[in-house]
């Protein structure tokens, strides 16, 4: 379930509601079992995307809603995805990427942030394509940075079989890939063949590509969502933003407050702009969440003060 409310300079509240045919819910479905699938190989993958998963199935549904319906003429559709947990932020991103493709979804996050940030507010993106690997890499990237996988392939030994070497596979092609997802040494994958069926085996090494820039190629891109964490709650003007994801429930009431006011603030160009918090049903969120009303306007500070005194 998700508690929508929208700010607008006559400061009233709307809800919005998203409607779709039976073929649109079963494509977005198997969309998002095929992802669930990809995930399903890891269990500490599985776990964590199964916190989110209707989470993201909902933010996916909605973005669509809101291209399908927009006229021509228009301002582009923007929205802003935000959790204050990197892991979250990852899973969702995976399944955004997934289901609207890679220029669709933009990461203010690490050293192309500025060039991240361009692509969402501008549309515009410049990248060189490895001449090895065919990878796009951000401009800012002297080298490669696509991650390839050494395998050894079950049913070998450790030390290796010269008839039979490891196998070299992108990172991205391991069932149960998401952003940011650590491998371990010997750790068990599995994966696509080439010629068909699923092979299996154990974690060697992981390194990089690391083939040497070349020219760049400059793009227009559509790019209707911006994931942000923490590291950009504060200082950005994203006033061309119309909604607001607030994946994971914040529990500072003035960093809630700054994630907003990206969005809406003097200048906005939008007339209203809509957050919506995303809570799963029957769970400790929506307790807490209905809680809030009642609680203590400086409960925030205490249990920051409560926390600082613990790690103290």
């Amino acid at each position: 379930s998700s508690s929508s409310s929208s700010s607008s300079s006559s400061q009233t509240s709307t809800s919005t509601s998203t409607s779709f045919t039976l073929r649109e819910k079963e494509a977005l479905s198997t969309e998002v079992k095929l992802i669930t699938s990809m995930l399903g190989t890891d269990k500490s993958s599985r776990d964590g995307w199964g916190s989110v998963s209707t989470k993201a199935e909902h933010i996916i549904s909605s973005i669509r809603q809101l291209c399908r319906e927009r006229k021509p003429g228009l301002p582009a559709v923007k929205c802003l995805v935000f959790s204050s947990m990197r892991r979250t932020l990852n899973l969702v991103g995976t399944a955004l990427i997934h289901s609207l493709g890679k220029d669709a979804v933009a990461e203010f996050w690490g050293e192309c942030r500025a060039a991240e940030l361009r692509k969402f507010v501008d549309g515009v993106v410049q990248v060189w394509p490895c001449p090895k690997c065919g990878f796009e890499n951000e401009w800012n990237f002297k080298t490669c940075q696509r991650p390839f996988v050494t395998i050894a392939v079950d049913g070998r030994s450790r030390e290796g079989d010269v008839a039979s070497p490891d196998v070299r596979v992108a990172k991205e092609r391991l069932h149960g890939h998401f952003l940011g997802r650590a491998l371990h040494e010997w750790q068990p994958v599995s994966w696509d063949s080439d010629q068909g069926g699923m092979c299996s085996g154990r974690v060697k090494t992981v390194d990089l590509c690391r083939r040497k820039r070349t020219a760049p190629v400059q793009r227009k891109v559509d790019c209707p969502v911006l994931l942000l964490s923490k590291d950009g709650s504060h200082g950005l003007d994203l006033s061309m933003v119309e909604r607001v994801f607030l994946v994971d429930k914040i529990w500072d009431p003035a960093l809630e407050d700054q994630v907003v006011a990206r969005a809406w603030r003097l200048g906005s160009r939008r007339k209203e702009v809509t957050v919506e918090q995303l809570l799963l049903k029957g769970t400790l969120e929506e307790t807490i969440h209905a809680m809030k009303a009642v609680r203590p306007p400086n409960l925030g500070n205490v249990v920051l003060e409560s926390l600082r005194f613990i790690r103290g």
